[in-house]
């Protein structure tokens, strides 16, 4: 028998993929103007030319080492395609996001392979959190980083009510990561779930992002339980994929 955690595991995911929507918002003021570069970013210039991409096998190389995530976790490459699908294909049909200005763009800002020119991702899926690591390069310097502090502003609170009366809450509240690369942001959620035989289930969970001239480094963490994770650890964590790709 399928247990009710299991049961919510997917509008969990379908939940914490609001993030894209509301980054979406988050990168779009109000007055339609993309948002210019934030002070730890610098953008690049026109001349540049694009740089030559790195192999699937160069990138695999920058992704963190099996024993980085500890003894008990399981690491396997996955193919981000499955990680794309897998958010861009969350959210059931016919499910309302509130505030609606949060979910007009949802999945816009999903990472997907046509996002960048090269990207390769790996899972660690320990006792009490799943890590979710992708690394990326685009032909061009990325611009800048994710507007977090623009996030948990704009959007600090999203609701999406699915069509089978599955009500999903995800609140954002920034995260204090190390000052990497030519940007960094990091951002915490807390997912609560309520199901419409009355299970209900919160699920804690992190993402950060730091950028590297054309290369991008996302991490995301989330909790197996309730019990809110090692935010230190994680980023720290953060900090060696970082360092693990410049070496690679």
């Amino acid at each position: 028998m399928t247990s009710p955690k299991r049961r919510l595991l997917g509008p969990v995911l379908a939940g914490l993929t609001v993030l894209a929507a509301a980054t979406a918002c988050a990168e779009q003021p109000a007055g339609g103007e993309a948002a210019a570069p934030s002070s730890s970013s610098t953008a690049p210039s026109s001349s540049e030319a694009p740089e030559e991409l790195s192999t699937q096998d160069e990138l695999a190389a920058g992704l963190l080492p099996a024993d980085a995530f500890g003894p008990e976790a399981n690491v396997v490459t996955v193919d981000v395609r499955q990680v794309a699908t897998g958010a861009a294909g969350g959210l059931p049909q016919g499910a309302t996001v509130t505030p609606p200005e949060c979910g007009q763009n949802l999945g816009a800002t999903t990472v997907t392979p046509e996002d960048f020119g090269a990207i390769v991702a790996q899972t660690a899926t320990a006792p009490d959190a799943v890590t979710v690591e992708v690394l990326a390069e685009a032909e061009q310097p990325q611009e800048a980083g994710p507007r977090f502090d623009q996030l948990v502003e704009q959007c600090p609170k999203v609701t999406v009510e699915a069509p089978d009366g599955t009500t999903i809450t995800v609140d954002f509240a920034l995260l204090e990561v190390p000052e990497l690369g030519d940007a960094s942001g990091g951002v915490r959620l807390t997912t609560a779930v309520s199901a419409p035989d009355g299970t209900q289930l919160t699920v804690p969970s992190l993402l950060a992002v730091a950028t590297d001239g054309p290369r991008t480094v996302f991490l995301q963490r989330t909790g197996t339980g309730s019990e809110p994770l090692d935010e230190a650890a994680f980023t720290d964590l953060l900090e060696q994929a970082f360092r693990t790709q410049q070496d690679a």
